[in-house]
């Protein structure tokens, strides 16, 4: 069973679910949860994770799994403004970044290979993305200004009338931008590598 405590109180109370009501700012798991299900979690400032615990693990308050290598949940209430997913980070879960209001600037690593659905559901105020150029149609929201691209390929369109990008910067891991990527788009200054196509 999962273990829930909440504020001042010393004693864990098992359960298997976890719904946590608007008043909860803090998860703090056991050292033996398994299996924890986070249901209305937008008060959620942060997740401990104990050292012991095999399942879950806890990077800064962000909940990952056991070994690290899958962010399960970035949660809504940080006060953060950036964040930059660690560099062994393999897979970002669903609806790990839902409804993070005040996340304005996110890098995401080269060793990102999947995303889970609605990632980035209501994550609508990123500003600045670092991230590879298979992500983009995760990350796209019309307060995007700056833009850098590490790795990839940039389909055609993909920021057509794109009016908030003024900056962008395409990494020598880009290997192709795709006809019209950035037509119409705001775009006032542009740095590229050394893009094969």
């Amino acid at each position: 069973p999962a273990y829930y405590r909440e504020g001042r109180f010393d004693d864990y109370l098992p359960v298997k679910d976890v719904f946590i009501n608007e008043s909860v700012s803090s998860l703090e798991f056991s050292s033996t949860a398994e299996s924890v299900e986070i249901r209305n979690r937008d008060e959620l400032a942060e997740i401990l994770v104990p050292a012991e615990n095999g399942h879950y693990s806890s990077d800064d308050g962000v909940l990952f799994d056991g070994p690290g290598e899958t962010l399960l949940l970035y949660p809504a209430k940080r006060t953060e403004t950036e964040y930059a997913i660690p560099d062994d980070t393999k897979r970002i879960g669903e609806y790990a970044f839902e409804d993070c209001q005040t996340l304005k600037s996110l890098k995401i690593p080269d060793s990102v290979s999947a995303i889970g659905e609605y990632a980035f559901e209501d994550c609508l105020w990123i500003e600045n993305a670092t991230l590879p150029g298979w992500t983009l149609e995760y990350i796209f929201t019309e307060q995007l200004r700056t833009l850098t691209v590490t790795s990839g390929s940039i389909g055609g369109s993909a920021f057509q009338s794109c009016e908030s990008l003024t900056d962008l910067t395409v990494g020598d891991g880009v290997e192709e931008i795709g006809q019209y990527a950035f037509s119409y788009s705001g775009l006032r200054r542009v740095t590229i590598g050394n893009v094969k196509t």
